[in-house]
């Protein structure tokens, strides 16, 4: 019985000072040290798991040396990140070890901006976007054929948003060609909250049959989101723009303007059908009666994996066209389409 408890004895005097051991240590600038589990540091305090009170918070100005027995992160405060065991100095500063292969360079502690910070999730990107085709043509007492393509994709992120596009119309009457238009733009929102964004965008637009060689446009200006979710979505904006517009024959011109933009769109039906009417507009402040308004106003009816059917009005005004053009051009767009979201 006496050899068991001798034995016993030495078990547990052996166990002992490997568990003291194995505990990381703070030690306060007033002398006192405590046992524990280094938990994190963010701000001003660190955290520390103990065994007799839990987890106890420590104003980081109190601490004067720490020391860990198993590897933990700092990260400085250039944002640079290290892993290790903490090494204590009596100079005030700390070095991290690895396996005991190497050792950084002693570090102030007034360097260390965080322990064991939580992990940044990596950014989350989600993608939508359209594309559509639409054709017919008639053969009889009048030829007709028509072509129409145009594309839209949305690059969305918690506090940006690329958003761009681009459309081709072409048509033929007896052979002879009738229409022929294409547009690009593009146009990127940074959020300054839930609501508010700064807004870039550009815009350029070609159209034989208005006399238009190109129309180049480029601005800036605020947005409000009043909502955006999966059914429904609706965002106003307005700003500066600079435009430039040649033409074949007419006579060419540049200003500066305020635009403003509408964005409008909702599925319907549990999704069996969206709305959507986009529209954006541009006043010279040197011609206010030299109004340009493009709209898109449309419905949009989903079919089986993914594919869509899309019927839309197309409406293009502009209040001071090249000589001899009407003011309005109008298109009635059947479409097939193809929808991401």
């Amino acid at each position: 019985m006496k050899l068991k408890t001798i034995l016993c004895a030495t078990v547990i005097s052996q166990i002992l000072p490997i568990a003291v051991v194995q505990a990381d240590e703070i030690l306060l600038k007033n002398g006192d040290k405590i046992s524990g589990e280094i938990l994190s540091k963010t701000d001003q305090a660190v955290l520390m798991k103990t065994s007799f009170a839990g987890e106890i918070s420590i104003s980081w100005d109190a601490v004067s040396k720490l020391t860990s027995d198993t590897p933990i992160t700092v990260q400085l405060d250039d944002e640079s990140m290290l892993k290790g065991k903490l090494i204590s100095s009596d100079d005030g500063t700390i070095r991290l070890s690895a396996d005991n292969l190497f050792k950084t360079d002693p570090i102030p502690l007034n360097k260390i901006a965080a322990i064991n910070p939580p992990a940044i999730e990596p950014i989350k990107t989600k993608y939508t976007g359209i594309a559509n085709v639409g054709a017919y043509r008639t053969t009889g007492n009048t030829d007709n054929q028509a072509v129409h393509m145009d594309a839209e994709m949305v690059a969305r992120r918690e506090t940006d948003r690329l958003t761009v596009g681009a459309a081709y119309n072409q048509a033929e009457t007896n052979g002879v060609q009738s229409a022929k238009n294409s547009l690009f733009y593009a146009k990127y929102d940074l959020f300054i909250n839930d609501k508010w964004y700064g807004y870039g965008n550009t815009l350029f637009e070609k159209d034989r049959f208005q006399d238009l060689k190109l129309r180049s446009v480029v601005g800036g200006g605020l947005g409000y989101q009043f909502w955006e979710t999966d059914i429904s979505a609706l965002s106003l904006e307005a700003g500066p723009s600079y435009a430039n517009e040649d033409y074949y024959t007419g006579e060419d011109k540049d200003f500066a303007a305020a635009r403003w933009a509408l964005n409008y769109h909702h599925w319907f039906y549990n999704k069996s059908a969206q709305f959507f009417h986009n529209h954006e507009g541009l006043v010279p402040f040197s011609d206010t009666g030299d109004v340009y308004i493009r709209s898109r106003t449309g419905i949009r009816i989903p079919l089986i994996s993914k594919f869509t059917i899309t019927t839309e009005i197309d409406v293009d005004y502009d209040a001071k066209p090249s000589a001899g053009n009407k003011k309005t051009d109008t298109r009635y767009l059947f479409n097939l389409g193809y929808q991401w979201q």
